[in-house]
Order: structure tokens, then sequence, then C-alpha cells
């Protein structure tokens, strides 16, 4: 009989013997005070610190923080690659942590929590060491925050925006001025209804219908159509949800999902409305700066100081909207894949860990200026505020996404029915099995 290999002994051993509830590991002892010459270690390649090489002002401010923080607390600050779940998983087994803390996207956090590889940072523990993750001050409060909506009580993973860093959100849709003018739909009157609450799918639907009367003119690129139904979907009926009773389950049997999908399949499948898939991101880019489309998807990573972003590529005639909602229960901001600073269980001196973090903190974090940031970056302050006002303070993490294989079946649900011509309701419904099994894998 062929023997498994120790790793997969060890995965096996944690899945008999994982936490049922979301309850986190009794504290070993560790360090309490910082030494002298301590190595500080943070895993991620993606976070507050892609620019610490100082290669451009926001990096050599951000470096320049860092370096601060050596300085006065006697310590150095090294970065190391991103973790997944099975090193992190092993490193526990191995009694030694990753790193002091682990910059994880929520694929893995989620997971990581549930089993009670990482502490719950709000804990009380955490708040003695000097950190106070609801306190905006300190941390980026919406990216932070919602990462309890896992229990509804408990802050798993942590991040930071200031001047110089501002965390990547979610997809809204920036829109042409000119085109949708001509239309029948000036931005003033797109902006009042985000703001009275009609900006909906329904609405969405019956513009792009109308740009498809012009000649030459598409609403929106047909390899993006596929996406803004997801974001859409993310910010009303969502794919999984906390139910009342504390169980993720999945909404693949809802109407409101099956509706919506509907909706874009039907547009989607109009050559007049959607145009011919584009070879990549920057060709749609592209076209949309030329006037040619009316919408583009786009997430915080569109707009920056370069050259390439879409503030920059398009100066006037830009104008830019939260994602329509599926359901009239206001706007949802859904950030791909939610990522932040996590601290592992096995982390035996965290309270030191916690107290440089803290500091680091007081120097990278600062609403004021990243809200700063973000209006000099966006093309008037009516996109700004879409971000600012609607979007960031409605954050929530990809609910399609609580790990690998959860995504996985929720795109292939919404591959399915977007090609099909049977029953959309009746397609979905039939997913739900196999979707509600890998979130109950999760959770078990």
């Amino acid at each position: 009989m062929k023997r498994l290999p120790l790793f997969m002994i060890l995965v096996l051993i944690c899945a008999l013997c994982s936490c049922q509830s979301l309850t986190p590991k009794p504290e070993p002892e560790g360090l309490t005070e910082i030494p002298s010459g301590y190595s500080f270690t943070i895993a991620g390649e993606y976070g507050p610190w892609a620019d610490v090489d100082g290669a451009n002002a926001q990096g050599k401010l951000l470096a320049d923080a860092y370096m601060e923080v050596e300085d006065e607390l006697g310590i150095s600050i090294s970065f190391n690659h991103a973790p997944g779940y099975d090193q992190v998983v092993s490193n526990a087994f191995g009694g030694r942590p990753t790193a002091d803390f682990v910059y994880l996207s929520q694929q893995y956090w989620i997971p990581l929590a549930v089993k009670g590889f990482i502490r719950p940072l709000n804990s009380e523990s955490i708040v003695s060491a000097g950190l106070d993750v609801t306190d905006p001050a300190e941390v980026d409060i919406y990216f932070t925050l919602a990462s309890r909506e896992l229990d509804g009580e408990n802050v798993w993973a942590m991040s930071f925006s200031g001047g110089y860093f501002v965390n990547r959100w979610g997809h809204g849709l920036a829109f042409n001025r000119n085109l949708l003018t001509a239309a029948g739909y000036p931005a003033d009157e797109l902006y009042a209804l985000v703001e009275n609450g009609g900006w909906t799918t329904e609405r969405f639907a019956e513009i792009c219908r109308t740009v498809a009367l012009w000649e030459g003119k598409h609403a929106v690129d047909g390899g993006q159509i596929d996406a803004i139904a997801e974001y859409s979907v993310s910010s009303g009926v969502r794919f999984t949800e906390r139910n009342a009773e504390g169980r993720w389950v999945s909404n693949a049997d809802k109407e409101g999902l099956a509706s919506t999908v509907a909706l874009f399949s039907s547009l989607k499948k109009d050559p007049e409305v959607t145009s011919k898939v584009r070879d990549n991101n920057l060709s749609v880019l592209n076209d949309f700066a030329l006037g040619n489309l009316a919408f583009l998807a786009a997430d915080g990573g569109y707009f920056g100081s370069e050259s390439t972003s879409l503030n920059r590529v398009m100066k006037t005639n830009l104008g830019y909207l939260p994602m329509p909602v599926s359901r009239g229960e206001g706007y949802l901001h859904s950030v791909v894949n939610l990522r932040g600073f996590c601290l592992e269980t096995v982390n035996s001196s965290y309270v030191v860990s916690v107290k440089i973090m803290s500091r680091i903190g007081e120097l990278v974090n600062d609403p004021t200026a990243a809200e700063a940031r973000i209006r000099s970056i966006m093309p008037d302050s009516d996109s700004a505020d879409t971000v600012i006002k609607y979007m960031l303070p409605n954050t929530v993490f990809d609910s399609s996404r609580l790990n690998n294989e959860v995504f996985t079946l929720n795109r292939d649900m919404m591959d399915l029915l977007f090609d099909t011509k049977e029953d959309i309701s009746g397609l979905a419904r039939d997913s739900l099995p196999a979707i509600q099994k890998a979130i109950d894998e999760i959770f078990d």
C-alpha cells in the first residue's frame, strides 16, 4: 500500500482537528518587548510596500517611513514573497511563523481564519499591544472592516492607505461624457441617479441599448460585459452570503441572481450593444478613450500618475460611476480578492509584531492624505465622490471567492449561464449543490 507524503498526513490531521468555529487557538508565550536589532519581516508581493524601492515620489516617501521606524526602534525591516495557504499551514505545524505579518488574498485568509491559523486583530490582547483596527487613524477602515463580514465579529485582515499608497478599490464604470450626453444622458443626470438610488442594472441596460442606435458606437466591449455582470451581482444579490443563522450559503437559487445574468446575457448577445472582444485591456482602454465605447469597467488600478493610466490617457470627457445595483438596497463596493495583513497564531512574539506594525501604521496610514490622493487622480470631483462617498464606505469582500474552489465553481456557473439558450434560473439552481458543498467544506 502506498504511503501518503508527510505533508498530506499533516493536512489531513489539520482537517480532522480544525476548529468548528472561528475561535483562535490559545496564545503561546513569547517576546513582549521589542529587542534591539529585531528583524521584522512582512511576507507579501502586493501591498503598501509595492514602491518601497523609491522608484517614484510616493515610493520614496514610503521608503523613508520604513527607514524612520528602523532607526527609531533599532530594528531592521525586510520583505519576503507572499505565501499561500499550504505554506502557512505547513509552517504552523512546524511551529514557526512565516513572518511577523503575512499579506494575504482573501481566498487564503478566509480558510486560514476558519481553521484557526490566524488571529483576530480586534482581540483584547492586540488592542493592549497598541493596535486598534477600528480606528481610521491607524488603518484603512474600509478595507480592514470588510474582513469582519466573515463571522460578523472579528477583523482578520487589515490594510493601510495614505498619500503614497491607496488601496486598489473595486470596479466601477468609467463613462464617456460626450457620447452619453449626445445619447441623451448627460453626466449630471447620471450622477443624480447614483445619489437618488436610481442607478440600477435596468437603467444601465436602457442606456446601453440607446447608445447602440448610434452607428459605429457600442455601449461596452464584448469581453467586459461578463465582468460587469459579475460585479453587478456582487453589488446586489451577491454570490454567497452569511445568513441569519450565521451560515455561509450560495445564492445560486435566488431569482435576483438569475434575472441579473439574464439581463446582461441579452446585452452580450446583441452585436449593436457590445463590440467584438479586444485583444487585451489596453486595446479596450484605447477604444474607450477614442469615443467608440460608452462604458469601461475600471478599478482603482486604472487611475494614477503613470502615462498609461486612464485619467492620463483621457484627460477630459471622462466620468466615473459605481457599478449599477441589481436590487434596490443601496450600493455595495465589492473588492476583487480583498487583501490584508494577517497575524499567524503560531507567532508567539505577536505582541512585538503588533507594536512594530502599529508604529508603521502611524506613519503610513493617513485617511486625509488618501482622500486627497484619490481626488488628485480622478478626472473631476463627481468621479472622486463616486469612490469616496458611494464605493469605499460600502466595501465588502468578493463573495464569489471564499476560496479558490468556490470561486472556480461560481465562475463556471456564470460562463454556463451566459452561454446557454436554456432556462437560466433552472441552470443556476442546478449549480447550487456543488457550490454549497464547497462552501460547507471550508467551515466544517
